[in-house]
Formats: structure tokens, C-alpha cells, sequence
């Protein structure tokens, strides 16, 4: 039998296990660099579909996949654009993968919580606004917020003790006003309504047109066409945190009653863009 020389053994030995080691780190290594490039990728795909405003391709590429290469402004971004259109189908769930990316991030929780509101899940919206009101530091935003959910739910006294809680932390806060102005409406106080969207207007620095819109709505009502019209337009100019599907239809149907077809017809017609077919309906009606 020939007898091996255990000094040679185990040098081969050695020898083999480095350079096992080494291919398993250059492996290892060149999976990282290649999920790096696979995560840069898809940023940077999702940022030039923002840019080219194909929104509806950005939110299937972020829902696609896990949240790796994902940055948490884009998906808010691409979310808030759904919820102007009042698509909360995507909205909520984008709003969820960035929460996802970022569960410490209240801002991101509250448009959740916010979009949940407005697709009518009212359960899971009211447990989110209960944990956000937790949090000092934005206790002022969550309370307006959770009072037009108990609105919705005709909780008149908790939403009432929210506005006013709210008010005393932050009296300028021009959200608290919408809030109120909502309370004051489902109340039937209509011209107390006015009076808060007014003083919301007034306090709001431009990331808003919701107070504008609602203003325009109830003077509509009243047949006040041209303060309606107004409001609608503001609400337009601002451009922000609104459908503007609405604005451009109720402005439209301002300028019919003012028998003033032709603008009510453009207007309409920028109204596809956002409501398709609640805008077909009235070009159908008024335009052909």
C-alpha cells in the first residue's frame, strides 16, 4: 500500500479550499454588483416614466416588485397624481409600498390614511389617523384630517372636538378651516362654510385648492354663478390636492348656465383628461 505524504496532503488540501473561498467572494460580489445595477435600473426607469408622465407605466413597474430600488418620493409622487384622479385603486396601494420602504415616515402614513379616507375604508383609515395622533409633532395635521372622516361617519361632536383641539395647537393651519367648513356644511350652515373656506384660502400657501372648490360648489348650488365660476377657476390656477376632473366640469356648467356653450365645451374637454366619462356625458349633452 503507498503510504501518502500528509505534509503534501495538506497543502493540496489548502490550496483547494482558497481557491474555493475565493470564487464563492468573487460569486458573492458579482451578485451584489449585479442587484445594485438590477436596483439602479429601476429608479432610474420609474424617474424617466415620471418625467415622460407615463404614470400608469411607472405605477405597474413600483407594484411589480418588493421595494428594492424603489425611492419613497418617486412612489409618493406617482401616488399623489392617482389620487388627484380620484384612483384610489392605485393610489392606496402605492401609498402602502411606500410606507413600506420608510414605516418610520408619518407624512407617508398620513396620505395613506388620507386616500384610505376617500376610498371609503374607514376602518383601517381611522386606526392609522388614532396612531399619527399620537405623534406631538404632527398631532395639528392628523386631527383636521381624522375629523372629516368622522364626518363621513356623522361623528359630529368627535369631529368638532378635533377641529377646535386642532385650532388651539395651530391656529393658522389653513386645513383645520377646510375641515370646519366641511362640518359647518354637513351642519347646513352654508354661508358659516363659506366663511371657514375663506379663512382656509387665506392661511393656505399653495399646496391646496381644495377650500376654492368646495366654496364653488356650494355658490353653484345657490345659483351665484359667477362667484362660483370664481372659485373654480382659483381652484384650477393652484392646481393642487384636488380632482381637477371637478373643477373644469362644474365651470363648464357655470358658463352654460351663463348660456356660454363654447368655454363650457373646452372646459369639458380638459375635464377627459381627469374624468373621462363624467366629462363625455355633458359634451355629449351641450356639444355635439
Amino acid at each position: 500500500m503507498v503510504k501518502l505524504d500528509s505534509s503534501l496532503t495538506t497543502k493540496n488540501f489548502n490550496f483547494t479550499t482558497m481557491v474555493f473561498l475565493r470564487i464563492m467572494a468573487l460569486s458573492i460580489i458579482t451578485l451584489l454588483i449585479f442587484s445594485c445595477e438590477t436596483a439602479l435600473s429601476r429608479s432610474e426607469k420609474i424617474n424617466d416614466m415620471i418625467e415622460s408622465k407615463k404614470l400608469k407605466e411607472a405605477s405597474e413597474l413600483i407594484l411589480e416588485g418588493g421595494i428594492e430600488g424603489l425611492e419613497e418620493q418617486q412612489v409618493i409622487r406617482v401616488a399623489q397624481v392617482f389620487s388627484e384622479k380620484v384612483n384610489f385603486e392605485v393610489s392606496v396601494p402605492l401609498l402602502r409600498k411606500a410606507v413600506e420602504i420608510d414605516s418610520t415616515n408619518n407624512v407617508s402614513k398620513l396620505l395613506l390614511a388620507n386616500n384610505l379616507r376617500e376610498k371609503k375604508e374607514y376602518n383601517e383609515a381611522l386606526k392609522l389617523y388614532n396612531e399619527l395622533s399620537s405623534v406631538d409633532s404632527i398631532e395639528f395635521m392628523v386631527l383636521p384630517e381624522r375629523a372629516r372622516l368622522y364626518i363621513h361617519l356623522n361623528e359630529f361632536e368627535k369631529a368638532q372636538v378635533d377641529i377646535e383641539r386642532s385650532k388651539y395647537m395651530q391656529p393658522k393651519y389653513f386645513a383645520v378651516y377646510l375641515a370646519d367648513g366641511l362640518f359647518q356644511y354637513a351642519k347646513g350652515r352654508q354661508q358659516e362654510a363659506l366663511d371657514m373656506f375663506e379663512v382656509a384660502d387665506e392661511y393656505d400657501p399653495g399646496v391646496s385648492s381644495e377650500a376654492s372648490l368646495y366654496a364653488g360648489f356650494i355658490l353653484l348650488k345657490n345659483n351665484l354663478n359667477y362667484d362660483a365660476m370664481g372659485k373654480f377657476s382659483d381652484a384650477i390656477e393652484v392646481r393642487k390636492n384636488i380632482n381637477l376632473g371637478y373643477a373644469f366640469i362644474n365651470r363648464g356648467v357655470c358658463q352654460i348656465n351663463l348660456q356660454d356653450t363654447a368655454f363650457a365645451c373646452n372646459d369639458w374637454d380638459s375635464a377627459r383628461h381627469y374624468m373621462p366619462e363624467e366629462a363625455e356625458k355633458y359634451i355629449s349633452q351641450y356639444c355635439r
